[in-house]
């Protein structure tokens, strides 16, 4: 009885699948002839075929063809950029793009991503274009660095630009812990000055600090004592960063490099400061530590 049970099973689903496949399909043919010339339509009719293309994507994922669906909802954004609904067109291009994921194909994705991110910004919903960058560049980093490193600094700069930086802080963080990751330090750094403007606006003095302290850590990883000490002198120009804890220990990591003090850096890096830095930070510090005892400080 199981085994019977099983079966029907197993065919009712199969059918259901096949079904959704084949509406889809009916939908896909539907779509080519509103957009085929004939002897009554003159025109591409764009709209209609567009919906048409949606519902066959949408077939074809509940059928569970995969490359089927890819081609639909490319084919809709299309569709709905010929029509100039372009708004709907990044939608499409976003399922487009999880799809090919799942197929595998990431820089597909992320070309699909980009073009998306761009609708979204041309109708005027900056959060989402940026937001729509930090997915493609998430999707990219382990296989292509650079590429995940520019689509990182993109979405952080439509933030800035549009003063959304207020929905950008989980994106800041992602990048910059990315390229400490990657040791991207250079571009780390760049982005993190870029975040103390953006904290300066709101007025939030305990982040900043937090941030400059990071700023000197990744300096000296990038096994660069005379940027990590010319970023400490501007930091102590505020009386903010000069009176805070992170300013006292951001002074004794650099003395300790200056003498190479082992002892003083133990004590610096077992402070409960850092505790409260992000995690990448943290491991930076630990790499740090591992390189300043053997007297390789340029593995950081």
């Amino acid at each position: 009885h199981h085994l019977i049970a099983f079966r029907l099973q197993f065919q009712f689903q199969m059918t259901t699948t096949q079904k959704k496949i084949a509406q889809g399909e009916a939908h896909m043919r539907a779509a080519i002839d509103l957009t085929t010339f004939s002897l009554f339509r003159w025109s591409p009719d764009w709209s209609s075929a567009s919906f048409e293309y949606e519902e066959a994507a949408k077939c074809f994922k509940l059928g569970k063809d995969l490359v089927k669906a890819r081609v639909a909802f490319l084919k809709a954004a299309e569709a709905q950029e010929n029509s100039k609904m372009t708004l709907a067109a990044a939608r499409s291009l976003e399922e487009a793009a999880m799809i090919v994921v799942q197929l595998n194909n990431h820089i597909e994705a992320v070309a699909h991503l980009e073009k998306s991110s761009l609708f979204y910004y041309e109708n005027g919903n900056p959060e989402k274009a940026a937001e729509t960058l930090s997915r493609a560049a998430k999707t990219i980093e382990q296989k292509d660095t650079t590429k995940a490193v520019s689509l990182y600094k993109r979405a952080c700069e439509i933030y800035g630009l549009e003063e959304k930086d207020i929905y950008g802080s989980e994106t800041f963080k992602n990048a910059i812990n990315f390229m400490i990751q990657s040791k991207q330090y250079m571009e780390a750094l760049d982005l993190m000055r870029e975040q103390i403007k953006i904290l300066k606006k709101r007025n939030q003095i305990h982040q900043i600090v937090k941030i400059q302290l990071s700023m000197i850590i990744i300096n000296l990883c990038n096994n660069d004592e005379v940027a990590a000490g010319k970023d400490f002198n501007t930091f102590q120009e505020t009386s903010e960063f000069r009176n805070s804890e992170e300013g006292k220990i951001g002074g004794e990591l650099l003395e300790a490099f200056e003498k190479h003090d082992i002892q003083l850096f133990q004590k610096c890096s077992n402070s409960q400061i850092f505790h409260f830095l992000d995690t990448q930070i943290q491991r930076a510090l630990q790499n740090l530590a591992s390189s300043f005892q053997s007297g390789e400080i340029n593995l950081c």
